[in-house]
């Protein structure tokens, strides 16, 4: 097969390069700890209206396992609804925060971070989400696998 191609700019490009894109299925392990306390791992586990190429993302334990050494673009994308705190753990460890406010009126809001995380073959990446106060931690949206919730992650080289 082809390994990669260089197209007539001279950029190289990769046909199978790692990615997903994964949301919260309601329907299945999604809606039991929306409203838990604390911090906990976010179920995403439905890639119908996404993708997962190279099947690196277990929608299992809910972790991407870095195939390749390098620099890998991570979007976590959650509605909220009160005071929330979410993280791109890396190897087990928070990576990347970012806190979110709201007012608890009982209204569906957003938060999303991203970053870039510089891995190694074999790290492994997840999406948290901390709720600090009443509310809930995700969505997941009225139908199983819409994009009320994503997480996605893209390997950059």
């Amino acid at each position: 097969g082809t390994a990669f191609e260089i197209d007539k700019y001279g950029r190289r490009t990769l046909p199978y390069q790692p990615s997903c894109k994964i949301s919260i299925d309601t329907n299945s392990t999604g809606g039991g700890n929306q409203t838990q306390t604390g911090r906990t791992i976010l179920p995403f586990n439905h890639v119908n209206w996404g993708h997962n190429t190279g099947n690196h993302f277990n929608t299992s334990n809910h972790t991407f396992t870095c195939p390749l050494a390098g620099n890998y673009l991570v979007i976590l994308s959650v509605n909220v609804m009160g005071d929330n705190i979410a993280f791109i753990y890396k190897n087990g460890a928070a990576n990347i925060g970012g806190e979110f406010r709201s007012n608890p009126n009982g209204t569906w809001e957003h938060m999303e971070i991203s970053g870039v995380l510089q891995c190694s073959a074999n790290d492994t990446i997840q999406g948290y989400s901390q709720l600090t106060g009443t509310g809930k931690k995700f969505n997941g949206g009225s139908s199983p696998g819409t994009y009320w919730d994503a997480f996605s992650i893209y390997f950059l080289g």
